[in-house]
């Protein structure tokens, strides 16, 4: 009876042992999914810091390229502006040519019906004078 007992205390022995291996290995599994988790935790942390700084710089971008517009659209509505304003004092100075033209054609016109007048009037002038020439001769 004791030597069974001896073998039964044996494999309870052994049995304690292996239960003890067991038990440290799954506390070692244990463990390593702790840590695991704190892991995908932690990688799901930086997935979402870097997603808010993706999102953060397509933003700025976005406003950036807005901004350049409206600024490219303001100077194109400033140039059209000019261009209006030059094609406005254009006509006026056109204008204002074509009225001197006029002027000028019509003050040449004067200048020659007084110069024919001129010449009609030194004409008369000569005749009168040699007229009186020949009355007094």
């Amino acid at each position: 009876q004791t030597a069974a007992a001896g073998a039964s205390e044996a494999r309870l022995l052994r049995a304690q042992q292996q239960l003890d291996v067991l038990q440290g290995q799954l506390k070692t599994l244990m463990d390593q999914h702790l840590a695991m988790g704190q892991q995908h935790s932690d990688l799901q942390v930086q997935h979402l810091l870097l997603k808010e700084q993706s999102v953060r710089a397509m933003s700025r971008q976005q406003q950036e390229a807005q901004q350049e517009l409206l600024q490219a659209s303001n100077a194109r509505a400033a140039v059209t502006e000019q261009a209006m304003e030059l094609e406005q004092q254009l006509r006026a100075a056109r204008s204002q040519a074509s009225d001197a033209h006029a002027r000028a054609q019509a003050a040449e016109t004067r200048v020659q019906s007084m110069a024919q007048q001129l010449q009609e009037l030194q004409e008369a002038v000569r005749q009168q004078a040699g007229r009186s020439q020949q009355e007094v001769a």
